[in-house]
């Protein structure tokens, strides 16, 4: 198995880059060397969603636009001893990213749970 540093990662992307010069790129160039390139994102939990001021969840379009693009969204990190009170548990938040946000998955400190809930 090949090892491979950090800095591997960063060479290899700059080779999908257009002429290799960060002033010259566009975020639709990043995009779309980024997609060939994973399969998925993992953005912050609060990065997908968040409850507000008004006890209302508000739900960004990053999920979808990923999806888009043919992404997987996975988002952390769903823990159960961090949530707000308006969500009502852990059962609660796994069912409403899945079906609400629609994410792919999460990562947790609390597999056990989110299993049980989405069985």
């Amino acid at each position: 198995m090949a090892e491979y540093s950090e800095n591997d990662f960063i060479l290899s992307l700059d080779n999908y880059l257009p002429d290799n010069s960060t002033e010259q790129i566009s975020p639709k160039d990043i995009r779309d060397s980024i997609v060939n390139l994973v399969d998925g994102i993992g953005p912050w939990l609060l990065q997908v969603m968040h409850i507000s001021k008004q006890k209302i969840p508000d739900i960004s379009d990053l999920t979808a636009r990923a999806q888009q693009l043919g992404l997987f969204v996975h988002a952390y990190t769903l823990r159960a001893d961090e949530l707000p009170a308006e969500i009502g548990g852990i059962g609660n938040a796994s069912r409403f990213l899945l079906h609400n946000v629609g994410l792919d998955g999460v990562f947790t400190d609390h597999p056990d749970q989110v299993i049980r809930a989405l069985v």
